[in-house]
């Protein structure tokens, strides 16, 4: 008989400032693609450089709502794909 095949699972610990830096991220890529979908014009944005402060706010409000969700719920932590959700 050979070796039996051992999986590492790695853990990734992410922080609020991440999660909600995820969030951003996301949510304009998103825009972008949702937008960009409508236009049929590539560089269209989803937000102006003017709109972002109104929409971050937004973003950033939920994300940590999301982010003390996972924190407290301690059977998600570390996640089946290995997130570690760091509490600040």
């Amino acid at each position: 008989m050979g070796m039996p095949i051992t999986t590492i699972k790695t853990t990734q610990v992410i922080s609020q400032d991440q999660f909600v830096n995820g969030a951003r991220d996301a949510v304009l890529d998103a825009l972008d693609t949702y937008v960009r979908g409508l236009t049929g014009h590539p560089k269209t944005l989803g937000a102006t450089d003017a709109e972002l402060p109104a929409l971050f706010e937004g973003i950033d409000k939920h994300a940590r709502l999301v982010h003390a969700r996972l924190v407290g719920a301690e059977v998600l932590s570390p996640t089946p794909n290995g997130l570690q959700v760091e509490a600040d």
